[in-house]
């Protein structure tokens, strides 16, 4: 996707190291683990489920994980450091 808030996203997440990145996708998945088979795998509450982002929302509001979905929806914000302080606070 092209849109900045997604591609800022994964470019902090890539950055992290892999315990940061294994809290996060608890808070996104409601498991810290990526399936043997990969992420292709992974489980939703109605079978397979691909990880998503959304933008959504706005930008005071917070990140929102919905688990059984294995989905974020990303508020748009004022500038990458915002989003990186967001995002570690999900994961933290």
């Amino acid at each position: 996707m092209n849109d900045e808030v997604i591609q800022q996203f994964w470019k902090c997440v890539r950055s992290w190291p892999p315990e940061r990145k294994s809290r996060l996708l608890r808070f996104a998945t409601g498991t810290s683990r990526i399936p043997v088979e990969g992420f292709k795998n992974l489980q939703g509450s109605d079978g397979p489920r691909h990880f998503t982002t959304h933008k959504s929302g706005y930008p005071s509001q917070w990140l929102k994980s919905y688990t059984h979905f294995n989905r974020i929806d990303l508020p748009p914000h004022k500038n990458y450091a915002s989003l990186e302080q967001k995002l570690t606070l999900a994961a933290e």
